[in-house]
């Protein structure tokens, strides 16, 4: 597959032809997987400081380079190529879908380096893998995501269609598709890539069909609000990053003091932790797992979003004791720390410095929400 690749005046994109540059993307894989994150998928080589997945065989592998230096990969695999007994094949129930394997893609292994997060490269990255799957009449591409990122790729085009699952190495996961050639969806989100989209055939039945097999996903979950170039900054930065927007400038102190005035509730997937229309004076901040947003139109569900660990619901009625404007349900295992209207108003007596901080914190979470139109 001939790809020309992405450029910048400090680096770029393309996919790597040498067992040199495969070397250096397995060292580059260890290097964040095990060193930074902690984490140790399979196959890591410990003596050689190298990550190699049995996939990069017959995949695409894009790298970014600064001059000589790979910073960054991503990795591109066809359906068609994957072994039957492939995992892959029953997590992203790609038979499902009325598109020959070798039309479909899976994304994965997208990593950068610590001093390059920001700059741009994930949604590079985006940019030269939709070229590459489209220029070879590629139809779909799956990936799996973090709960609390479903929003921003939504935005780029992904929709989700299957429940979440538990990945070994990485957590809580959830599948999600891109159909490519649906330009009318990726209008309705407002895609960066649309202009990119629409640079190849459209595919309006593809997109038809996915309305009537996955009814609940759809319609648009979310919509982009930001400018181009700011949403793509915003993606790039989220991407990995960890911080919970509600503790923002607390310490650790800070943090405790909140926790202890909270309470914690645990619920398993199914769980509902909400109903449309009740009454309620606590907001939830979801510290493990995920919960799913949802509302019913002529006996139809909808899910509205999804949301993950660091991000809030229930704010609305926390601050104005309004009913309930939507169904919440757990998907996964799932932890929230419970704060009150009462455990807040002892918080602003005894810690009224850390009430100050929260309620700021909150003001700039209901601002983007309000901005976005998914407030709940």
């Amino acid at each position: 597959m001939d790809v020309a690749g992405v450029k910048h005046s400090h680096f770029h994109i393309r996919p790597i032809t040498t067992a040199e540059d495969l070397d250096a993307v397995a060292r580059l894989r260890y290097q964040v997987y095990v060193n930074e994150l902690g984490r140790r998928p399979e196959g890591c080589d410990d003596d050689l400081q190298r990550l190699q997945d049995p996939e990069d065989a017959y995949s695409i592998v894009l790298a970014a380079f600064d001059h000589n230096k790979i910073i960054g990969t991503f990795r591109i695999t066809p359906v068609s190529e994957l072994e039957k007994d492939s995992s892959w094949r029953e997590l992203y129930a790609n038979k499902k879908f009325p598109v020959d394997a070798d039309k479909q893609y899976i994304f994965s292994r997208m990593i950068v380096t610590n001093e390059y997060r920001g700059k741009g490269l994930a949604a590079d990255f985006f940019k030269t893998a939709f070229d590459c799957i489209r220029e070879t009449g590629g139809e779909l591409a799956f990936l799996h995501c973090q709960s609390h990122l479903v929003s921003l790729y939504e935005v780029m085009g992904f929709r989700r269609y299957a429940p979440g699952f538990v990945h070994e190495e990485a957590g809580f996961r959830i599948p999600m598709v891109m159909i490519a050639g649906d330009w009318g969806h990726f209008e309705a989100v407002k895609s960066p890539l649309l202009m990119q989209v629409m640079q190849y055939p459209p595919n309006v039945s593809l997109g038809d069909w996915f309305e009537q097999e996955f009814p609940a996903h759809s319609k648009p979950g979310s919509v982009r609000v930001l400018a181009v170039d700011d949403f793509l900054k915003q993606f790039d930065e989220r991407l990995m990053d960890l911080s919970i927007p509600l503790l923002d400038d607390l310490d650790g102190e800070e943090k405790q003091q909140l926790f202890l005035s909270a309470e914690q509730i645990a619920s398993g997937p199914g769980d509902v932790l909400l109903n449309k229309g009740d009454g309620g004076s606590a907001m939830y901040l979801i510290l493990e797992g995920a919960v799913e947003v949802s509302s019913k139109k002529r006996g139809q569900r909808r899910v509205l979003t999804t949301l993950g660990a660091g991000q809030l619901f229930g704010e609305a009625a926390f601050l104005m004791q309004t009913p309930r404007s939507a169904d919440v349900t757990a998907i996964a295992d799932t932890l929230m720390l419970s704060i009150s209207n009462h455990a807040f108003d002892d918080l602003s007596e005894t810690s009224p410095s850390v009430a100050l901080k929260v309620l700021r914190n909150l003001s700039r979470t209901l601002c983007l929400r309000l901005y976005a139109g998914t407030m709940d």
